[in-house]
């Protein structure tokens, strides 16, 4: 059946936008031209589906919706141009004067002024661009859903017992068998060898804060001893 749907691929009338084809399965998504669509079908159900179902759905709101978008963007769009053209002739008014009274400090205000502006307005006038392009984008995929009708296609394997699924199951349990056995051996020698090691640890230290207390305890007798013989 993958072989079968897969030869549509050299059909002119069918465009085919995905496809995963392995051992076990495989999938397809293309478009075919509407007044090709019924034949399409008749191929398909030849091939005898399990399910074959049919979805109508409506693009008259995505479109008015996208036509919206588009002219509140190209709105935007020109009055982002006006401003910026506005605003440059004022500064170059501004800079003007400010060269005729040779008023450095302002015209260096200026100049930076006038910079910025550039700078603020040319990233808005392209953020508004690029939003106007995936309007423009989507709104021609929805009407590109006009002249084609578009097919998902599934198949893959339905057996009662896959031998292939039981072998790796069993491999997976062996593997896992053999991890917690590997564990338990590792506990039952290395770990028991840092366990010792640890309790030897722990008795060094032990003895010699005892030792350490003991020291301390006999020179504060001595101390408390001294002061009592000098009283």
């Amino acid at each position: 059946m993958c072989d079968d749907l897969a030869q549509l691929k050299a059909r002119e009338d069918i465009i085919f936008e995905n496809s995963a084809v392995n051992d076990d399965q495989c999938s397809f998504r293309f478009k075919v031209k509407k007044e090709n669509a019924l034949e399409v079908v008749q191929i398909i159900e030849a091939l005898q589906p399990d399910y074959f179902n049919t979805s109508i759905q409506s693009i008259q709101s995505s479109v008015e919706f996208y036509d919206k978008q588009l002219e509140i963007s190209q709105k935007k769009l020109a009055s982002i141009e006006e401003t910026l053209a506005d605003a440059l002739k004022a500064y170059d008014d501004v800079n003007r004067l400010a060269v005729q009274k040779q008023d450095v400090e302002s015209l260096a205000t200026i100049i930076n002024n006038k910079l910025g502006l550039i700078e603020r307005m040319s990233q808005e006038r392209i953020n508004v661009q690029q939003q106007i392009d995936s309007y423009q984008q989507q709104k021609a995929d929805q009407l590109d859903r006009l002249q084609y009708q578009f097919f998902n296609v599934n198949v893959y394997k339905d057996v009662l017992f896959d031998w292939q699924q039981i072998k790796d199951s069993w491999n997976q349990e062996v593997k896992s068998f053999v991890f917690n056995f590997n564990q338990i051996i590792q506990q039952l020698s290395v770990g028991l060898v840092t366990y010792l090691l640890r309790f030897v640890q722990a008795m060094i230290y032990l003895f010699l804060s005892l030792f350490l207390i003991k020291m301390v305890w006999m020179g504060i007798k001595r101390v408390w001893r001294g002061h009592s013989m000098q009283r």
